[in-house]
């Protein structure tokens, strides 16, 4: 199998695509592919079915049960992408290291996610007495800075020492940088600085203890930093670093880029320099990315005492005053977005002609965007005009996209070798062409390619969505009833394939389905819209962290102990126009009514939350870390806000979207996230314990509780307890939750700042 279909597999099981990988329950067992074992056994955890025999096999097949264990950690980190791999690899790996403590791999691996030291000792000291010191020389390649060896005993330190003075080790790179810290540890501090005077770069982190013991001075360490850490010394000469970043630019390296040069150079107050470099730039047509740039040239010619380049004045005037003297005439702004806008259109049409957008869709491009934020202007969304002026940006990006279609189409041509087409590319050529309107053609194409594979349930709505629109509804009824079948016996819910049947099953002329198998249905095809609202990394500004303002009563306290979150009805959120009757938006959704919603937020620091969510500052803010799995009827997304005229025009388009997840533009600063079902109130939530997660939970924990500036000083005790108390049950490996409060701030006393603080338990 090549890398492509080994990419195809692994993106079918991230986005749960049951039904396209129906062949492995024939062929883990069979296939020569090592990998299959790993993704049917993860397949099969995902479905929530028995894996066991899966396991025992893999077993069998590696040898033992860590390193089963160890392997099914290697899958899962070629799975899943890194913010769940990591948890979910860590997980095996730990697990391979309770049956095998000294698995080299498996202490590496962990070590590579957590930068706990004590398993690099231990990988190395494998490798070190079987005296595999190429292994060991891969290690270290692969660490840039070594933190923590200050927790390790003499002992540990001589022995670590000892390994990297290998003569096979000693010259390399990352191994003098780790010999540095660690002389300075010994207290063999002449080595240490014999070290850095042969080396040519070594990391701020471990020079600043040298020259915090002035062993050496920061002027002479300047030319030892990599220039990128530059920014971390604090009361350092600035011409000095600029000379560094000079000498960088001189050796022609990419970095540093023009745009930092000059900074370096004006805050070295080397205002000639300043001058000199923006002018040989421009001078050679080089790119000066940012406007400070052309600020820091004007300023340092007033410095100088020199008439300012008119030329760039007025760039810099046009760049900073473009729209604002027309803010002040309404009209004058309105008709001035309105001519933007459409000159925006007008080159949109002209470049879609040319060919212009080739290498991405016409969305991702910066003048389709900017069109898109003319739209989202009040002056355009509260006048007549805003449903014109959406139109006619959607009518370029339809004939975009219709055009690149039938490009697609006719590339295909006429003749198809199906027997040669795997399944994702059939189903793009099925979009392809029904997109088209390519309808009779896709109905032979299909069922011919059903002569050489098994139907599956895209294949048959596919089928059953061209029968619906040449009106042949006995057909597309049939075949959407296939697809449902096939759906069902995957596990894979698809609230597409559903939504069709439910729409079918009236034109049809069918028999009306009975009560019991319509509410089944309507509650399937939630479960899948449910469904495609999974976590990404655009969910969190803060890798994975999500915050949760609340007062601090009995139902916190109930929710903290016992590790849960609460969900309440639509009723009880603060926006009474919030979500509004479904029946009111569009009466002919199947969406339920009786979503439940737990709000978090991505704002970390808010004066207004803390006092709407947390009793006037009496409160508390929970941090939560989220590694991403989410239970089967589980589903969690950011909230859109805007304007209410603009919701109301909008309000056919994303109907979910527009019942659950959008809110008036007014409460933009709570930068919320939800999660939501219509399952039931209630949802406990812990961090995973791979290989046996418990998946009726949230993968989640607590990593920090901070109290509000008015937090009373008699329950501070009640949070210590419950804090060490969920300590004393985390693993070893786990961070423990810290304690905050908040405080105002001794240079600013209209903002908040949080200070760790030390309870008595």
């Amino acid at each position: 199998m090549n890398t492509n279909d080994q990419k195809k597999i692994i993106n079918w099981i991230k986005n749960e695509k049951f039904s396209h990988l129906n062949f492995l329950e024939e062929e883990w067992n069979t296939s020569d592919n090592d990998y299959y074992p790993g993704y049917y056994y993860f397949i099969l955890d995902m479905k929530n079915d028995n894996n066991d025999f899966v396991f025992d096999e893999i077993v069998k097949r590696k040898g033992s049960e860590a390193e089963a264990y160890f392997y099914l950690g290697y899958v899962a980190g070629k799975i899943f992408d890194y913010n769940k791999s990591r948890h979910t690899e860590l997980g095996f790996y730990r697990k391979a290291l309770l049956i095998d403590s000294n698995h080299a791999d498996a202490n590496w691996s962990v070590f590579y996610y957590t930068n706990k030291i004590d398993h690099l000792l231990k990988c190395l000291n494998y490798f070190y007495k079987n005296d595999e010191i190429q292994k060991i020389k891969n290690v270290l390649n692969n660490i840039y800075d070594l933190d923590g060896l200050e927790e390790l005993s003499r002992e540990e330190l001589l022995f670590l020492k000892k390994i990297l003075n290998h003569n096979e080790l000693r010259g390399n790179r990352n191994i003098d940088r780790i010999l540095i810290d660690l002389c300075f540890c010994l207290g063999d501090l002449e080595e240490g600085l014999e070290i850095i005077n042969n080396v040519d770069k070594v990391n701020y982190r471990i020079i600043k203890k040298y020259i915090d013991e002035n062993l050496i001075t920061l002027e002479d360490s300047l030319l030892k930093i990599n220039s990128f850490e530059l920014g971390k010394i604090r009361n350092c000469d600035k011409k000095k670093i600029y000379e560094v970043f000079l000498n960088e630019a001189k050796a022609g390296g990419p970095n540093p880029t023009i745009d930092v040069l000059i900074q370096k150079a004006y805050e070295a107050r080397n205002f000639n320099d300043v001058i000199s470099h923006f002018e040989k730039a421009n001078k050679e047509d080089k790119l000066i990315a940012i406007i400070d740039s052309h600020l820091y040239y004007l300023l340092a010619q007033i410095e100088l005492d020199r008439d300012s380049n008119k030329q760039i004045y007025e760039y810099v005037i046009n760049k900073f005053n473009d729209l604002n003297f027309l803010k002040n005439d309404k009209n004058s702004y309105f008709l001035f977005l309105i001519l933007k806008f459409k000159l925006i259109c007008k080159d949109l049409e002209k470049k879609v002609k040319e060919n212009y957008f080739s290498n991405f869709s016409i969305e991702n491009y910066s003048i389709f965007k900017e069109a898109e934020e003319i739209l989202k202007k009040d002056e355009v969304v509260n006048n007549i005009i805003y449903t014109k002026l959406k139109g006619m940006l959607n009518g370029i990006k339809d004939k975009y996209h219709k055009e690149k279609l039938e490009e697609k189409l006719k590339e295909y041509g006429d003749s198809l070798s199906l027997e040669e087409f795997e399944l994702s590319e059939f189903n793009e050529y099925c979009y392809v062409s029904i997109s088209c309107e390519n309808y009779e053609n896709t109905i032979e194409n299909i069922n011919k390619f059903h002569k050489f594979n098994r139907p599956t349930m895209s294949t048959l709505n596919s089928l059953s969505i061209c029968y619906m629109h040449i009106n042949d509804y006995k057909n597309a009824f049939k075949y959407s009833k296939e697809a449902l079948e096939c759906m069902r016996s995957s596990k894979e819910y698809d609230y597409i394939v559903i939504n069709n049947y439910l729409d079918l099953y009236k034109k049809a002329n069918c028999e009306d389905v009975s009560k019991e198998e319509y509410n089944k249905l309507v509650d399937e095809f939630n479960l899948g819209l449910v469904k495609s609202f999974r976590w990404n990394n655009f969910l969190s500004t803060r890798f994975n962290v999500l915050y949760k303002y609340s007062p601090f009563n009995v139902n916190t306290i109930d929710a903290l102990t016992n590790q849960y979150f609460f969900l309440p009805s639509k009723r009880l959120l603060n926006d009474p126009i919030e979500l509004p009757e479904l029946s009111k938006i569009r009466p002919d959704t199947h969406i339920l009514e009786n979503y439940n919603i737990c709000s978090f937020s991505n704002n970390e620091n808010s004066m207004l939350m803390w006092s709407h969510y947390a009793q006037q500052h009496q409160g508390i803010m929970v941090e939560y870390f989220f590694g991403g799995e989410l239970p089967f009827g589980y589903g969690i997304s950011k909230v859109d806000y805007a304007d209410d005229k603009k919701r109301y025009k909008d309000k056919d388009e994303y109907i979910f979207n527009q019942f659950l997840l959008t809110k008036n533009k007014d409460w933009s600063y709570e930068n919320e996230v939800r999660l939501f079902t219509f399952l039931n109130n209630k949802v406990e939530f812990e961090t995973y314990k791979y290989p046996n997660p418990d998946r009726t939970k949230i993968n989640a924990s607590i990593k920090s509780i901070t109290l509000g500036l008015n937090f009373p000083e008699d329950k501070k005790k009640l949070i210590g307890i419950i804090v060490n108390t969920l300590n004393a049950k985390k693993l070893p490996h786990e961070s423990k939750i810290s304690v905050k409060q908040a405080f105002l701030c001794e240079d600013n006393s209209y903002a908040l700042e949080y200070r760790e603080l030390l309870l008595d338990y």
